[in-house]
């Protein structure tokens, strides 16, 4: 028996005993490797005994915007701030911080009392002045029928009407001195040069304020307001193309706001493109009659160029990248999926158009595609049942 040991164990050593062995590991290979087969991204799919619970939808055939977003900036149409137009002391302020007020609106009145006595200290000189050139209109006229009568020297005729001719360019010059005392006088009155939203008075009343210098507030116009934002200029070539044709829509989402976009219109293309960043900047306006786009607010902009009509669009999560490639699992009437390859287009919102590889009406798998592979059975999951919409 010892003797059958050893001869066991050399035989062992010179492989007879080993074949067995290595046959069996290798057919459990063999077992392993069927059981795991790879899906079309490279990656190993489990292997299932039943269907494969999936969430799908409807390719379907609708117009799709082909767009470029953004991020932009809310600007005020038109800033001011006021400055007073006179030297005086603010003894009201006709406004509260933060509203809005009409062109024209009353925001701070400065001590008039100076102006107005200036104004009737010219209005006097006026109507003394008119007074003195009617007089002397009048003595011209009468001496130059003496003149004409030969009852007067013409040197007296030439006195008269040169006196007569300078009180009217006195009445003129005290037209203008009133007309100017009463500008300064209407200074007084700092009024809203424009329709908007004041900020924070930067005077009180009895604050001393000094002609052209003394800051008083600042009015924002944000209705209309605008949206600054910049794209990459190799966007530029398609924007001006579109533009030439139609007036380009500008959609604006505020970031917490669930009320929806704004909508703009595209008004300014800047004249160079920024080096330093490759991009170039671009104004839309927007009409804000909700008050909803606010000053120095980031929003994200969406520039639609146009519309692709009729295109077949899926939801942009059932493409998966492959080696090769996008792809999609499509869902067959055996309740089966394959893996077919595609050719994507533009993109918008959750969806992307399929300009090859998918027909209107063919179900997609949007969930679960790391457990298929093409020929394995699926199960629809009840709430992604396929809703195509195939509208021409």
């Amino acid at each position: 028996m010892r003797w059958q040991s050893v001869r066991a164990v050399r035989q062992a050593k010179s492989g007879r005993l080993i074949t067995p062995i290595c046959v069996a590991l290798l057919g459990a290979t063999l077992v392993l490797t069927a059981g795991c087969e790879r899906n079309d991204a490279g990656l190993p799919a489990r292997a299932s005994g039943g269907a494969v619970p999936v969430s799908v939808a409807g390719a379907a055939q609708q117009d799709i915007p082909v767009q470029v977003p953004a991020i932009g900036t809310v600007w005020p149409a038109a800033t001011v701030t006021l400055k007073p137009q006179i030297n005086g002391q603010i003894t009201s302020v006709h406004f509260e911080e933060g509203q809005h007020v009409k062109a024209g609106d009353l925001l701070f009145t400065i001590d008039p009392r100076w102006y107005q006595t200036a104004l009737d200290h010219a209005e006097a000189m006026l109507a003394k002045d008119t007074a003195m050139a009617k007089d002397a209109e009048g003595e011209a006229a009468w001496m130059h029928g003496l003149y004409q009568d030969q009852s007067a020297a013409e040197r007296e005729d030439r006195r008269t009407q040169a006196n007569a001719d300078a009180l009217r360019a006195q009445v003129q010059a005290d037209q203008a001195a009133a007309e100017s005392a009463r500008l300064q006088l209407d200074y007084c009155q700092v009024r809203a040069p424009l329709a908007g939203r004041v900020g924070r008075r930067m005077v009180d009343p009895g604050n001393i304020v000094k002609e052209n210098e003394s800051a008083l507030v600042v009015v924002n116009q944000i209705q209309p307001i605008d949206v600054l934002f910049a794209v990459a200029e190799e966007q530029l070539p398609r924007i001006k193309q579109y533009q030439a044709a139609a007036p380009l829509r500008v959609e604006a989402v505020i970031a917490g706001d669930e009320g929806g976009p704004e909508v703009g219109t595209l008004i300014f293309i800047d004249n160079s493109v920024d080096r330093t960043t490759g991009t170039i900047n671009l104004k839309a306006r927007f009409q804000n009659d909700g008050g909803r786009l606010w000053p120095g607010q980031f929003v994200n902009v969406t520039l639609i160029l146009t519309v692709r009509m009729g295109a077949t669009v899926i939801p942009a999560r059932a493409v998966q990248n492959g080696q090769n490639g996008p792809y999609v699992f499509v869902v067959r009437e055996d309740q089966t999926v394959e893996s077919r390859p595609v050719v994507t287009g533009v993109s918008a919102a959750e969806l992307v158009a399929i300009d090859d590889g998918i027909k209107p009406g063919e179900t997609v798998v949007t969930d679960g595609q790391l457990r298929l592979v093409t020929g394995t059975k699926v199960q629809i999951k009840p709430q992604s049942a396929p809703t195509a919409d195939t509208t021409s």
